[in-house]
């Protein structure tokens, strides 16, 4: 059985006497990312946003709800983004199927739901 990772529950690489965590040690972190984009509110309470497929998309969305102080940022995320059309008061805009919660960087416990600031 390969041992998880302690920091972020990824499986680690068996070395003779130990393991490493090629993800924490950032050797595959940067491999099969998908981007995305989230109006950027760093001192909220909770990290979770709504990630849009273009910076138009996140531009239409922060005017409509009033954010024009916030800026726009890319996220990655190594799970791939499944975009849907909104569908409310507001149409037009690709969001990711459901929000995430965004992280600093790229070392934190692997969720589905995760994505950190590029």
């Amino acid at each position: 059985m390969i041992p998880l990772c302690k920091k972020c529950s990824r499986p680690t690489k068996l070395l003779f006497i130990s393991s490493v965590c090629d993800w924490c040690d950032g050797v595959t972190y940067d491999k099969c990312i998908y981007k995305g984009y989230v109006v950027w509110r760093p001192l909220r309470a909770t990290r979770i946003n709504y990630v849009f497929k273009t910076i138009e998309d996140a531009t239409k969305w922060r005017l409509a709800n009033q954010l024009v102080s916030f800026d726009i940022v890319e996220v990655s995320s190594e799970n791939e983004f499944i975009w849907r059309e909104t569908s409310g008061n507001l149409k037009g805009v690709n969001l990711a199927d459901r929000q995430y919660e965004i992280f600093p960087d790229h070392n934190f416990h692997y969720s589905e739901t995760a994505a950190w600031l590029s």
